[in-house]
């Protein structure tokens, strides 16, 4: 679906428009919800303090989705939209379904969209935004572009850093509000001798989503460390990213609780461990086709 700096997620035999465009029109028709059936807001699972967000990369499965999302608490939906849609009728219908019967769970819709490709050609970033921004659906935009820094020189890696940061104020200048999918890595990463990409990123942001991927939520909260307090010092509102989905080519101690442990223990130990701290604006679960595990 993606590919990922280590330790992340890689799928590279199919592209997130393939994901999004064979799952949702191979029979959506709409998949939210019937045109005359509506949807009643009911007491979630397990009430947190914490808000919860997910990835939406499978817009196919809205309707189990939504449901889904109220028994947990999901707060936010972080959905795939590419670029082209408005061009795909069944597509942009459904996508609009799904925005509107979210909203009657009073559950907000980020519009979500980027690929690696976008540090190299920041133009692309912006034309997206644009795009997203027309359609009208969204009030919240969520990059998730991730470059690949491993193997290459200081000056390629600090060249793709510069066009990661280009996108960010090509996407920043439609004026919608921008959070970001940061990899943990990027509190290590210097940009010059006062400032790391990090901090380069959250200076063009408003909130971050940090992927820290490890198998269990105490070994989540260590690995994130370093860019809460980075965070913290700025006072951009942080999200804490946990994978549940399978690693494909990754370590397998990026997905939680990998080694036998149950998902939702994990899941309420991060959010007990992140309750009371004022920068954690929530736990976010990669992704949504996994939510049943909590």
């Amino acid at each position: 679906m993606k590919e990922r700096i280590a330790g992340h997620l890689t799928d590279p035999t199919f592209t997130r428009r393939q994901l999004f465009a064979g799952a949702l029109c191979a029979g959506l028709g709409l998949v939210a919800l019937r045109s005359d059936e509506k949807v009643q807001p009911t007491q979630v699972f397990t009430p947190s303090p914490v808000l919860l967000s997910t990835w939406v990369w499978h817009p196919a499965r809205a309707h189990s989705l939504l449901h889904e999302a109220r028994r947990i608490g999901i707060a936010r939906l972080l959905v795939w939209v590419p670029p082209g849609i408005a061009d795909d009728a069944e597509a942009f219908a459904s996508l609009t379904q799904l925005v509107n019967d979210a909203r009657q769970l009073n559950v907000s819709v980020d519009a979500l969209g980027g690929d690696p490709s976008w540090a190299g050609r920041p133009e692309l970033a912006g034309a997206w935004a644009q795009e997203v921004k027309a359609l009208g659906l969204a009030e919240r935009l969520h990059l998730d572009i991730e470059p690949t820094f491993v193997g290459l020189s200081a000056a390629d890696q600090h060249a793709l850093a510069r066009g990661l940061l280009t996108a960010l104020e090509l996407v920043g200048e439609v004026g919608l509000p921008l959070d970001v999918d940061v990899p943990m890595q990027f509190a290590e990463i210097g940009m010059s001798a006062s400032s790391t990409l990090l901090q380069d990123v959250m200076r063009r942001c408003d909130g971050i989503t940090v992927m820290a991927y490890r198998a269990r939520a105490a070994a989540v909260l260590t690995a994130a460390q370093p860019s809460i307090a980075q965070a913290a010092a700025s006072g951009t509102p942080v999200w804490v990213g946990v994978n549940l989905a399978d690693p494909g080519e990754d370590l397998p101690t990026t997905v939680l609780t990998y080694d036998g442990g149950d998902v939702a223990v994990e899941v309420q130990n991060l959010i007990d461990g992140v309750t009371g701290m004022p920068e954690i604006a929530g736990v976010a679960l990669h992704d949504s086709r996994f939510l049943a595990m909590v």
